[in-house]
This record gives structure tokens, sequence and C-alpha cells, in this order.
């Protein structure tokens, strides 16, 4: 069966149809809901029968789809960049030095998630307004507004292209421009890989703008990718940007909270989670044939693959590679969990971007932090009728309140033993908002009126966050008309 345009067409145009038919003859249970708007029921069908036919293909084929070309709006200006090798090896180190030697044991070594495939370096595309350039080009002004924008999509699908629309709104909304990382996706390459993409992009970007200029942003996973970026550039004393904008976000990997247990009529998230066929990329092997593969590979090698002899000139990069062959990440102990009274172990790997082991990892699920004080003013967004939903209201508690909301003890005794971080960071300002009934990230259903909304309020919180640290006013669109915000609390 194939995946293109016309065979994604052919399966979800009869829900459209059927959507249409049923908004209205059966109105009465759509009342005081956002679906009792045709255009916002029609996209949450039309999103959810999309996912339901994916599931029917394989990874590779879903990421194809997403990945391809999208046409650009003559409105719109792109620009592809290519981040410099010299911000990919300072990436390298600050997630070096945020783990730690044994957390880079635990990940599977130092070396291979920079490995990147053939003529394939990390690009990024920036995308603006082309009357906003206009404007500016004739005040002579230059770029003071400018938002990193990491795309969601489970950790494994979409792109720059497939989320240019969305992306494009804010950047008209705030008058910024916009830049987005095309960063690899799992399960190819797993945790830690995208996350050494985007904070390479940032270092990029701050070689070209102050952070006080810079705004931090992201939807589901690309959120989740926001918040452990902004924990390592925090931990290891970078600049921090002047906000943080988290849409949705994917905080919780192991799926701990109870709303991701609801039902989802008012969501397009499968409550099963994501499934597809089997292929080269996934399912990977279960733990136990990773273990005896590992046995084979711990057997004493041939000569020709051993340890130069440190007399010869050999690079540090060259000793590093050697001296994690043979590792695989996630191979320890396998979970247990409890199931209708039964301990039952899991050996299949269920999440596409971290093996089992990796789950409750601080930068994989960013709930399980020792603390989330320090950061910049932060504004999340929460569809109401989300299976996310309690994680991501949990998450602005912890940000705001690092204290009243610490990791259980075996998270704290792993990762912060010492109990530095709880007390070492000042709690975060966050702006929770929490959008009655609607599905998660309804950025994506950008057309319906409730996405209007929340466009129009992201907007304004990236203008007040912007004012903040720049200690000026900020103009921005607001659709026909230009609203001045300024630093004050009454705004």
């Amino acid at each position: 069966m194939p995946f293109n345009t016309l065979s994604v067409a052919t399966a979800v145009t009869p829900s459209v149809i059927e959507t249409y038919f049923s908004h209205y003859l059966n109105r009465g249970p759509l009342k005081q809901k956002p679906t009792a708007h045709i255009s916002y029921h029609e996209g949450l069908r039309l999103i959810r029968r999309f996912l339901d036919y994916s599931s029917q293909h394989t990874v590779e084929d879903l990421q194809a789809f997403t990945a391809q070309w999208v046409p650009v709006p003559t409105w719109v200006r792109t620009v592809e960049s290519e981040v410099a090798p010299q911000f990919l090896e300072r990436a390298a180190r600050l997630i070096q030095e945020h783990l730690g030697r044994r957390g880079v044991e635990k990940i599977g070594g130092g070396t291979w998630w920079q490995w990147r495939r053939p003529e394939s370096p990390l690009k990024a595309e920036w995308i603006e307004m082309k009357k906003d350039l206009s404007e500016r080009q004739r005040a002579g002004t230059k770029v003071e507004r400018v938002i990193l924008y990491v795309h969601g999509g489970a950790y494994y699908f979409g792109s720059v292209d497939e989320h240019r629309y969305q992306i494009q709104r804010h950047a008209r909304k705030l008058k910024a421009r916009v830049l987005a990382p095309k960063y690899r996706l799992a399960p190819q390459f797993p945790f830690p890989c995208g996350l050494y993409d985007c904070i390479a992009t940032y270092l990029y970007l701050l070689q070209h703008f102050k952070p006080e200029q810079i705004l931090f942003g992201g939807d589901s996973a690309g959120g989740g990718m926001v918040l452990s970026m902004l924990v390592v550039l925090r931990d290891q004393g970078c600049p921090l940007p002047a906000g943080t904008i988290l849409l949705s976000p994917w905080v919780d990997l192991t799926h701990s909270f109870p709303s991701v247990a609801g039902d989802g009529d008012l969501d397009y998230i499968p409550p099963h989670g994501f499934h597809h066929k089997p292929s080269m990329a996934w399912p990977p092997p279960p733990t136990d044939e990773v273990r005896a593969a590992r046995k084979t590979s711990e057997q004493p090698a041939p000569d020709a693959l051993e340890m130069p002899d440190t007399s010869v000139n050999v690079s540090a990069q060259a000793k590093q590679n050697l001296a994690d062959k043979g590792k695989v990440p996630g191979t320890g102990n396998n979970l247990n969990i409890m199931l209708d009274g039964k301990e039952v172990e899991m050996k299949d790997q269920f999440q596409m971007y971290a093996p089992n082991e990796l789950l409750s990892h601080p930068l994989v699920s960013p709930v399980t932090q020792p603390s989330l004080g320090g950061l910049p003013p932060m504004l999340i967004q929460v569809g109401g009728g989300e299976l996310l939903r309690d994680e991501q209201v949990y998450l602005a508690h912890k940000a705001a309140n690092p204290r009243a909301y610490p990791p259980s003890d075996a998270i704290m005794n792993e990762y912060d033993p010492r109990r530095i971080h709880i007390d070492h960071y000042p709690p975060t300002d966050v702006q929770l908002q929490v959008w009655e009934d609607l599905c998660h990230v309804p950025h994506t259903l950008s057309f319906t009126r409730p996405a209007k909304y929340m466009y129009r309020s992201v907007a304004q919180f990236g203008a007040w966050a912007l004012a903040h640290a720049q200690h000026r006013a900020i103009e921005i669109q607001n659709d026909d008309a230009v609203s001045i915000i300024s630093e004050g609390p009454e705004d």
C-alpha cells in the first residue's frame, strides 16, 4: 500500500464526509465544546484518521511523507543556513560535561551520537515575513527578535517543511525571524542526537544575536527538547534566552500521569500510542538479543582492531571512538511494571527516542529533573482535552516551585545525590494556560478559531518576554491592529 498524498487523501476523505454529516445531524453532544465549530471538528478527525492510516505503514514511510518539500508562500522568506563544525564540537562538550563520566557511559559513550551521514551537515531554516524584512530595511534597523523553534513529531517524524505554516504564523504575529533546526530524528538517531543538534544551533545563533533578543519555542516533543536544552545550558553556565514558549510539551516519556490513560475522545493522539509496521528502523531487537550480541562483541578482538600503540600519532577523537566500540546504549536491566496485579518484564523498547532504561533520564523526560528553577520566563499552553495534559500542568507547578515538586528519591540519588540543584536555582516565572477541551497542539489546526487566539497569546507573551529582557517596548501584529507591549507588570 503506497504512502503518498493521493493515498492519504483517499484514506481521510471518507472520514471528512462522515464528520460533516454527523456534525450537523448530532449537534447536541457538541455544545460548549470546541468541536461545535465544524472547522475544528473536521480538523481533529482528519489528523486522527491520518495517524491511524500511518500506523499501517513503516516508520520510514511516515518520515518520508512528513519530510516532503512544501512550497513556500510568496509572502514568506526562507533562507537555509549551515551550522559550522565548531558549534557542534562545543555542543558535544557541553553535553558530555553535563552528563559526566557515568552519564556518558550510561548513554553508550561520547561519540556515536556525534556521527552524521556523509554529506549531511546540520542545517537550519530561517523563516520570516517579507513585509517585516522590508520594513526593517526601510527603517535601517537590525533584527532584535528571534525565535529558535524546535518542531514536534514524537521525536521521530515531522520536519521544518511540514511545520512551516505554524512557524510562519509565529513569525508574523511577533514580527520576528524564526530559526528552525533540521535536527536528526529517532529511531535512526535516538537520544541525545537531536538534543546535540539543537544546542549546536543555539550556539550558532549566539554568534549573531544577544540572548535577550532570542526566544525558545517548541511544540510537543519539540517542547520537551527545548526544556532539556535549557537545563543543559543553565547548568553549564551558558547565556539563556529571554523567554520560552512550550506548546503542549511532551515531558514524560514514561507515561506515568493519569490523563494519558484517558479515552482520548477530545484528542487526536491514539490512546494506545504510536505503532507502525516492522521495518529495518523499528522495532529494535529485544534486550535479550542485544545482550547476546553484546557478549559476542566482547570476545577478544583480532590484533588489527586493538588500540594502536601510543607511539603512533592517533587523534584523541579516534582513541575515543575505539574506546566506545561495542558499547550499546540502554542495555541495562529490563523495566518491570505491574499489570493486573502481576509483575511484567518489559523486554521490548516502547519509545523510539530512547531505550526503556533511559526513559526516566532527566534529559529524556524533563519532568524528572531535580529542579526546573532558574530558567527564563516560560509560557506553557495546554489542551484541556489532550492525553498529555497532566504532565504539562505538573511541569508548570514544578518550574514555578521547584522545592515543592522534587523527583523520586531514586532519581535524586542517581542524578543529584548531594541535592545541590533543588536548592540552587530560584523559581521560574511561569504562565500556564489550559485551554478547555482542546486537543494536543491545537496550533496544528491553525485555520480554527481556538488556534487564532492561541497564536495571539503566544505573540503577546513573546513580546512581553523580549520587552522585559531588553527593557523597552515591543510592537507586535495583532490581526488588523498593532499592539505595543512594554516590560511593565500591568502587561
